[in-house]
């Protein structure tokens, strides 16, 4: 292979490795907030 062949296959990699850190934020974001929004129902709850 030619050195470009390998940059370009360098930047796949680390976009892939990118996107793939995103996503896995992303999940936890919104499984976080739905654990906040379930805190929240249960204090209105027992408030109410």
């Amino acid at each position: 292979m030619e050195k470009e062949t390998y940059v370009i296959l360098a930047y796949l990699v680390i976009w892939g490795g990118i996107l793939a850190y995103l996503a896995t934020l992303a999940r936890r974001q919104f499984a976080l907030a739905r654990r906040v929004d379930e805190l929240d129902a249960r204090i209105t709850r027992k408030e109410g």
